[in-house]
């Protein structure tokens, strides 16, 4: 992805399409910036979108018009407010990019939603690709899946940190699409009985 990045940067540049590039180079920095995160493993839901907003402007300049995006978030939420494990919508987005966007089609979309339910917090990413054949779902929504790597992975940092109750579940349908739905605990902040409105704790 870096590689790719750079490359296109260096090609905007070359046209001389200097704002272009500008906004390249801003969008990587955030992207860095935000996944660094002083070394914290855990960031707020607001800085995890913009996380993902500076990967999306990114592959809008190499992708064009070929791939539609929508983003919703429950109105419910405060995302400045609630705390989620750092980078994990990002690379299952570029799964769907990588995986569900087809070069030959001009109606490719992904679908972004982020809720809550029962004090879970909910990502789900929805593509309208080629969708995945019925035994490859059930390969990667094994613990021993040796396929998938970087979903395996995000899926063992949810469970890890917060417990098997949570983490990533797969489905799909052929000529249809996938569907990614990824749990993690609904926290909060929320202030200290008796404290200031500064006086904060987590939850999770």
């Amino acid at each position: 992805f870096l590689y790719n990045t750079l490359d296109t940067i260096y090609w905007v540049c070359r046209l001389e399409h200097t704002d272009e590039a500008a906004e390249l180079v801003q969008a990587l920095g955030n992207m860095f910036r935000l996944s660094l995160n002083k070394g914290e493993g855990v960031i707020t839901l607001q800085n995890e979108l913009k996380h993902l907003n500076s990967y999306l402007i990114i592959q809008k300049k190499r992708c064009k018009d070929n791939v539609k995006v929508k983003i919703s978030v429950d109105s419910r939420l405060e995302p400045d407010k609630v705390k989620v494990i750092k980078l994990i919508l990002q690379p299952l987005v570029e799964n769907a990019f990588v995986h569900g966007v087809s070069n030959s089609r001009t109606d490719n979309l992904i679908t972004i939603t982020v809720t809550w339910q029962d004090q879970t917090l909910l990502y789900i990413i929805e593509d309208n690709g080629n969708g995945i054949a019925p035994e490859l779902v059930t390969e990667l929504n094994s613990r021993n899946s040796r396929q998938g790597f970087g979903i395996r992975n995000t899926n063992e940092r949810i469970k890890l940190l917060f417990g098997e109750e949570y983490g990533i579940t797969i489905s799909s349908t052929p000529g249809k699409g996938t569907r990614i739905l990824v749990k993690q605990p609904y926290c909060p902040e929320q202030e200290n009985e008796g404290g200031t409105p500064n006086a904060k704790t987590h939850d999770c």
